[in-house]
């Protein structure tokens, strides 16, 4: 794979703190890669090396796209403190079987001498890390080298303890060396602009400066009608694979699969991080329109994207909305439907909110 100019700096950065913002469709994950790829040639003893991911999938995604990855640890954080734990008396199974899954990492701070030496700890989704568990990698596991990537603008989790401003305190850090991915390789120009509209209704903080490098000026489509009317609006779908239906809530992605099995059309739903790189693989290729949460859209991407049921009463919601719409390639339309209306605000409001 050739690399830009800016995704070299990433790889090739040696500060020992070091924070990068990635913009959707920038390549991180690639970067990551290969700059796990390059320390295993350089560090002596791989299981030195520490690579934190977001979920169990993102650690299985990683190892095979890693290869050869020797004895580093790659996984998530309470993987990593479960890991830890071993050495000690402490029953972890209690925790994870209750699904307390940061008793693990209050558990490992109780025992000190459990921690090892890391020389490199990679974090992966560092917007998705609670300051707990920022506490855990820098305070305690006390890594010789920090490399963070991420982005503070899909942060989508603050329900479960997750805030944006961890990312940024990193950022703005002057012991932290802060580099930037701003070049968007999946999102068209039109679409990439309709998204930097939702997300700037946050502030300045929250900007997005990425750059389509696509020539595909794509289409943005808004639409007051019902899923039944988009589809037969669309003259011929041969391929229902291209298709995503992205749905705030489990309730939505219920009514959007009645509407598809009513038009006769083929649906599949499931949850990225439930699924083994195998079984996506096969998911993905099946010839079957994709029905998620937007909350289980991160880190995918598809050609046309439908959005249903988007909410704007709070910063999460337009950062989740904002993750929604990055998600398409060529094709957005979004849905303002009262269809689908058991979380939303009414119409009026949602127009005025998306309508820039």
């Amino acid at each position: 794979m050739a690399f830009s100019k800016e995704q070299k700096a990433v790889i090739e950065a040696r500060e020992n703190r070091i924070v990068v913002i990635a913009s959707s469709g920038s390549g991180k994950t690639a970067c990551l890669v290969e700059r796990t790829k390059q320390l295993l040639k350089e560090v002596e003893d791989s299981s030195k090396i520490v690579l934190i991911t977001f979920t169990n999938a993102a650690a299985e995604e990683m190892r095979l796209r890693i290869g050869d990855a020797k004895n580093i640890f790659i996984g998530t954080i309470h993987s990593y403190a479960n890991m830890l734990l071993a050495s000690t008396s402490v029953n972890t199974m209690d925790f994870i079987e209750s699904e307390q899954y940061d008793k693990l990492l209050e558990k490992a701070i109780e025992h000190p001498n459990c921690f090892k030496e890391v020389e490199h700890l990679l974090l992966d989704e560092a917007q998705d890390t609670s300051k707990l568990q920022m506490s855990f990698i820098l305070d305690y596991i006390k890594p010789k080298n920090f490399f963070a990537v991420g982005d503070y603008r899909q942060c989508i989790y603050e329900f479960n303890g997750v805030d944006p401003k961890t990312l940024l305190k990193l950022k703005r850090n002057e012991k932290f060396a802060t580099y930037y991915l701003t070049q968007n390789y999946r999102t068209s120009r039109n679409i990439l602009i309709y998204a930097k509209r939702i997300i700037a209704k946050l502030g300045y903080d929250f900007y997005d400066d990425s750059v389509c490098m696509r020539d595909n000026e794509g289409k943005v489509l808004e639409r007051s009608c019902g899923l039944s009317a988009i589809f037969k609006d669309i003259p011929k779908v041969d391929e229902l694979k291209d298709w995503f239906i992205l749905c705030r809530s489990n309730a939505q992605v219920d009514e959007a699969i009645e509407t598809l099995k009513a038009l006769n059309i083929p649906y599949d739903t499931f949850k990225r991080a439930e699924l083994n790189e195998a079984d996506y693989a096969i998911k993905m290729q099946s010839n079957t329109v994709k029905v998620l949460t937007s909350h289980s859209s991160k880190g995918l991407e598809n050609k046309n994207v439908i959005v249903i049921g988007a909410m704007w009463g709070s910063a999460e919601e337009i950062r989740l909305n904002y993750v929604s719409a990055t998600r398409a390639k060529n094709l957005l339309i979004w849905v303002t439907s009262n269809e689908f209306n058991s979380c939303q605000r009414s119409r009026s409001k949602i127009i005025k909110t998306v309508q820039f």
